[in-house]
């Protein structure tokens, strides 16, 4: 059997996400934030064609600096399918500096994550750096329904079994945003690793 080449692979990135900020229901938390949300990957990484490659449920609490940042702390339980080796789950924590800037009808966001990845197999722990950058834009004829087009950079400050040590991984992507209201929206997202 040919082994399938995945480096350049096709996917695309489900989400259904809740926020809020807990201002809204306790006057003296104006500058604390939550958020949640469970997400699927698809990749066409196997010659049968598009698979369930991995499931993330997160949640994370944030406090806004400014108008513009604000810092979280969050963490994911990942179910990994990777193709043609073990399927394993993942425990990550990670820390988020987030800048949000208005970009005309638009918004612009610059993230940056430090993440801890723990392999629930073997113990294994992978620290890695992200680096992100995303433009979001309004559709007007279509009332909620917003396009991004963003791109981030991964490099892994140790070494581990997730991935080589330094720049490991570049990954752009672009999508549909619709909200139902302030609270509750619904991503989708075609990626490019």
């Amino acid at each position: 059997m040919q082994a399938h080449v995945d480096n350049n692979m096709f996917g695309s990135w489900g989400s259904f996400t809740l926020s809020g900020n807990f201002g809204q229901k306790t006057p003296m938390l104006p500058m604390w934030r939550w958020s949640a949300a469970k997400q699927a990957i698809w990749r066409d990484d196997s010659p049968q064609g598009l698979r369930v490659a991995e499931n993330y449920l997160f949640a994370q609490l944030g406090y806004s600096l400014d108008q513009y940042s604000s810092v979280w702390l969050g963490y994911l339980h990942d179910w990994q399918h990777p193709f043609g080796r073990a399927t394993f789950q993942e425990n990550r924590s990670y820390q988020d500096y987030l800048w949000v800037h208005p970009l005309m009808d638009g918004r612009l966001i610059v993230r940056t994550r430090l993440d801890e990845r723990v392999n629930q197999n073997n113990g294994n722990v992978g620290v890695r750096v992200r680096e992100m950058i995303q433009i979001n834009y309004p559709i007007r004829t279509i009332e909620n329904l917003g396009w991004h087009i963003g791109g981030e950079v991964f490099a892994y400050l140790n070494q581990n079994t997730f991935g080589v040590t330094g720049f490991s991984e570049a990954r752009t992507s672009a999508g549909l945003t619709y909200d139902l209201n302030d609270h509750i929206g619904f991503d989708l997202v075609l990626s490019q690793s």
